[in-house]
């Protein structure tokens, strides 16, 4: 089994509104960050890298409801083994931590890299 505590896990936003005021980017960076940690945290719980898996990276695009709620998941780079078994773990988890109260609007849409 690898360690997955090594994970990595990268939100992009890719929908929602834009981020539009200077002093509040700081802020809503740090959310971020903070809600990348969770939604790592909580794939790890769900999904288990074999050693077979290591080296190896997938794209997923998920949709979500503004509660968190996994309405869809695609492939949409990577390596095929990793990306199955990476939308097993999704399925297993169904909901995503509830996003920060601030970014819900933007965190409908989003692309996650995964790098056991």
């Amino acid at each position: 089994m690898i360690n997955t505590t090594r994970w990595m896990a990268i939100l992009l936003v890719m929908s929602g509104s834009a981020l539009a005021a200077t002093e509040h980017l700081k802020r809503d960076q740090q959310l971020m960050q903070q809600y990348v940690a969770k939604v790592s945290k909580a794939l790890e719980q769900h999904f288990k890298a074999d050693a077979s898996l290591a080296g190896l990276h997938c794209e997923l695009q998920l949709k979500l409801e503004p509660d968190g709620m996994v309405v869809d998941v695609a492939q949409t780079a990577g390596d095929n083994s990793l990306c199955a078994a990476s939308l097993k773990g999704f399925k297993k988890m169904k909901k995503l931590p509830l996003p920060p109260a601030e970014l819900s609007e933007q965190i409908q849409s989003i692309n996650l890299t995964l790098e056991p």
